[in-house]
């Protein structure tokens, strides 16, 4: 199996970038894709709370 994957994008973020998170969902086997709601290009920085929400779970489940 290869490495755990999550494709992040912003909802607000330029398509191109929200079409590639969910082509490397689509192409990655067993990838996963969110879309962080009120964030663009740096959702990590613009909506820190929900990006933890979704990346600290991912991050246990892929190391335990």
């Amino acid at each position: 199996m290869g490495a755990p994957t999550l494709a992040l994008a912003g909802e607000e973020d330029v398509p191109d970038m929200q079409e590639l998170a969910r082509r490397f969902a689509r192409e990655i086997p067993g990838a996963q894709h969110a879309t962080i709601e009120g964030a663009a290009h740096m959702p990590s920085l613009e909506q820190p709370a929900a990006f933890d929400a979704l990346v600290l779970p991912f991050l246990r489940e892929a190391l335990a």
